[in-house]
């Protein structure tokens, strides 16, 4: 008889019931993950990836701010959603710290990358695809705010953006000392630096998202994504535009150059999650980039992430955390 092993039994027996607890506790944060968002949104997964998240928050007088963190995942904000949310007179401030958000909120199309500011207003619809990344939430009533907020977007390169995101990081890193003494000092601080900071902003371009030119245009690059001799130069001439047309009406997503590239990639990520077994170099040269570096650099300026950590992540089974 051999001899028995009291500590390989035991090994044998603690990861099953491990893998049980991590399961469930994965279950449960995602119930309240899910529960924390009802008043703002629905989340959807994009397969392979499923919608898994993380989030803080906490009140400040008038003031609800939270830190999140997402797997790649679409957010819908219906009309169901706004009748029974207690937020559909509120704006929602999302300073981004990794990863992008880019889609339709009410009448203006929006894309955020990492350290721009986006200000979404709550009575409106949306759908937002988020890359995995995470980002600083400032929740606030609509009407402590003045002029233009509704699809406003200012961009990390503007000095209005850094002062805003500085004093939103400064505030969350204060909330865990914070006196009751200082609440109402501090409220008053961050809505006067927000309103400083839209007053000195252009506003939204209303309803340019919404011309069937420019949709039209957004199916054409969708329809042709693949094709490695679509360029601007091409788009302007199959519909009679000029690349400054072009380049007004793309303006909000950084041109259309980079509205096609940004496809090109969100089209690899998705290859890479649904057959990891490919060559990184194979998907670069079908997407359209010359090289394997150019690739590499691009897909970890928009993701935070290479290609071969995404396509390891799946080879072994994790979508995400």
């Amino acid at each position: 008889m051999p001899p028995f092993k009291p500590a390989a039994a035991m090994a044998s027996c603690a990861m099953p019931i491990h893998d049980q607890f991590q399961r469930r506790r994965n279950t449960l944060r995602v119930r309240y993950w899910h529960r924390i968002l009802r008043d703002i949104a629905r989340p959807c997964g994009l397969p392979p990836v499923p919608a898994v998240g993380e989030s803080t928050r906490c009140t400040l007088g008038p003031l609800l701010i939270a830190r999140s963190k997402t797997t790649a995942t679409t957010f819908v904000r219906d009309a169901a959603t706004i009748a029974g949310s207690a937020f559909s007179r509120h704006v929602m401030a999302v300073l981004m710290l990794r990863g992008s958000l880019r889609g339709a909120s009410g009448e203006h199309y929006m894309e955020l990358r990492r350290g721009d500011i986006g200000f979404f207003d709550l009575s409106h619809p949306a759908e937002i695809q988020a890359s995995e990344g995470s980002q600083l939430s400032v929740l606030l009533p609509r009407d402590m705010l003045r002029g233009a907020i509704q699809g406003l977007v200012l961009r990390e390169s503007h000095l209005t953006c850094r002062m805003l995101a500085r004093h939103i990081e400064q505030l969350v890193c204060s909330l865990p000392a914070m006196g009751q003494a200082r609440v109402e000092a501090l409220v008053q601080s961050t809505l006067s630096v927000m309103q400083l900071c839209i007053d000195f902003s252009p506003p939204p371009d209303a309803g340019a998202s919404a011309a069937p030119m420019r949709a039209s245009i957004m199916a054409y690059i969708d329809a042709n994504i693949d094709d490695p001799a679509m360029t601007p130069e091409t788009i302007a001439n199959a519909f009679h535009v000029s690349r400054t047309w072009l380049y007004k009406h793309f303006a909000g997503t950084g041109g259309v150059k980079r509205y096609i590239r940004d496809k090109r990639l969100d089209a690899a990520f998705h290859e890479l999650c649904n057959d990891p077994q490919q060559r990184v170099i194979d998907i670069a040269y079908r997407h359209g980039f010359s090289s394997e570096r150019q690739f590499q650099r691009a897909f970890q300026l928009r993701f935070d992430m290479t290609p071969s950590a995404v396509r390891n992540r799946r080879k072994q089974g994790a979508p995400g955390d």
